[in-house]
């Protein structure tokens, strides 16, 4: 099944989404509009709160709960998503190109692969790319070793933060401004990015609603 369909597909987590997005949307409407409930009816609701800001606490602890509960179910989608467009970069010739002639690396990751770059023998493979933190970003690879047991494969990772003289501070700026173009071209040719973000939006948005931004502003006025 391909991805869109399943993303499409997951019941799950199109509930929790329904449900984020539902529940932010009425504490929207009851800061903005200062919406009250008096009575209701089958049909027509006019409830009177004795405490409205008992109602607004439970309504921010609740879309606090399904923000949790929504990360939760949508996590897969964000991994493989994130897989997507750091494979697209790495299949970029001018990010990381290997020329099978002379068996050389080049591209922008070159000063990083060369210390572990083996000229005509065992060479790694499996190439992918991690972010950890605000700039924490590593390759990882995989390398065929001899063991005690014969031939087996090792998963190593290269810290990009370790500056050699093939590897300078400057090629690390150029690799996070490829990666951010890379993020954007995904946000902007495929609509998961923003249907997998939007809850989120919509609801630290709803949040931010309820804090008190006017006795905030007096302070500095």
């Amino acid at each position: 099944m391909a991805f869109s369909d399943e993303f499409d597909s997951d019941e799950r987590l199109a509930s929790k989404r329904k449900a984020l997005i539902t529940v932010s949307m009425i504490l929207l409407s009851l800061e903005f509009t200062g919406a009250t409930i008096k009575e209701a009816n089958t049909f027509i609701f006019k409830i009177e709160f004795s405490n409205q800001h008992g109602l607004l606490y439970l309504l921010v602890a609740t879309v606090l709960y399904l923000l949790v509960r929504y990360h939760n179910y949508a996590m897969p989608y964000h991994q493989r998503l994130y897989k997507l467009w750091t494979n697209r970069m790495l299949e970029d010739t001018d990010v990381f190109y290997k020329d099978h002639e002379d068996e050389g690396v080049y591209g922008l990751l070159q000063g990083a692969l060369l210390p572990v770059w083996d000229y005509g023998h065992q060479q790694p493979s499996g190439l992918g790319y991690t972010a950890s933190g605000l700039l924490g970003r590593y390759l990882t690879y995989s390398v065929m070793v001899e063991g005690r047991h014969g031939d087996e494969m090792q998963f190593r990772k290269i810290d990009l933060r370790n500056w050699t003289k093939d590897w300078s501070r400057m090629d690390f700026v150029k690799l996070i401004w490829v990666e951010f173009k890379y993020q954007v071209d995904g946000f902007v040719r495929h609509r998961e990015h923003l249907d997998l973000i939007g809850p989120y939006l919509i609801g630290i948005l709803a949040l931010m609603s309820t804090l008190p931004w006017q006795s905030w502003v007096s302070l500095f006025t």
